[in-house]
């Protein structure tokens, strides 16, 4: 399973909760409900950000810190969802918590957004 979380520029493990841009992302490869790698990836200049992320990453999961905006690329969850991913928005904090806490309470459960 892959997850992309978006986050800061200038902190790589702090999500993005401003505006909707997606300029980075974390991605996390995750096995048997454990994380086994992460990695920084720069959209910062790259046009169809979100096909990049699905195509070349297979993306499952994505999760943000802006609520659907006009600036989002992708503007609404079910957008996502014609490409297979499921989009949690509204997560603040650290990328790896938010993930940490997916994997817990999502993946494991009952579907919810992550708080």
């Amino acid at each position: 399973m892959i997850i992309a979380v978006v986050v800061t520029m200038t902190d790589e493990d702090i999500i993005e909760t401003y505006d909707g841009y997606i300029n980075y992302c974390k991605i996390y490869t995750v096995d048997n409900g454990k994380i086994v790698s992460k990695e920084l990836v720069s959209l910062n200049f790259q046009c169809g950000k979100t096909g990049i992320l699905v195509n070349k990453y297979k993306i499952n999961y994505l999760i943000c810190g802006s609520f659907p905006s006009e600036k989002l690329e992708t503007r609404q969850p079910k957008d996502w969802h014609q490409y297979g991913v499921q989009a949690f928005y509204g997560a603040y904090g650290s990328a790896d918590e938010a993930v940490e806490l997916f994997l817990q309470t999502y993946y494991f459960t009952l579907p919810g957004v992550i708080k």
